[in-house]
């Protein structure tokens, strides 16, 4: 350990037995080592007596969405949903009509089975806590 991290160490009382007694050694041998800890000490008590200002959360409240922002949103989250949802249906048509053999669609099939199971029991388990989220009433 060098003579900063000693010096710090020893301001924040974060030194182990032995660093400790290295460093009182440092102390009684060094004015200027002396001087620096009384200079880190100084500045540690002038950071922890500082007061600490709430911040002001009302500018916050003064924030608005953009009229009609929301109803663009959801006219865009929808138009992708719709999209994404045939691409899979054709994708999905062609791969089951398709010449692969049965037991490709089968493993194939039975992954997409095994993410969807999963996909609804998250949403599922998201839902459920939604209920009895203790945070929910929370104001920013």
């Amino acid at each position: 350990m060098n003579q900063d991290e000693l010096i710090h160490g020893f301001v924040d009382g974060e030194l182990t037995q032995q660093e400790e007694q290295q460093m009182r050694q440092l102390l009684d041998a060094d004015p200027e080592v002396r001087r620096r800890v009384e200079a880190y000490g100084q500045i540690k008590e002038a950071i922890q007596s500082a007061p600490l200002k709430e911040p002001d959360l009302s500018s916050w409240e003064d924030v608005e969405t953009p009229p009609g922002a929301s109803s663009w949103r959801a006219l865009g989250l929808s138009l992708f949903f719709f999209g994404y949802l045939g691409l899979v249906a054709i994708g999905l048509h062609d791969f089951f009509t398709g010449p692969e053999p049965m037991s490709s669609k089968v493993m194939i099939g039975s992954l997409l089975v095994g993410v969807g199971v999963l996909l609804v029991s998250v949403i599922r388990q998201r839902l459920i806590e939604l209920k009895t989220d203790r945070y929910q009433r929370v104001e920013k």
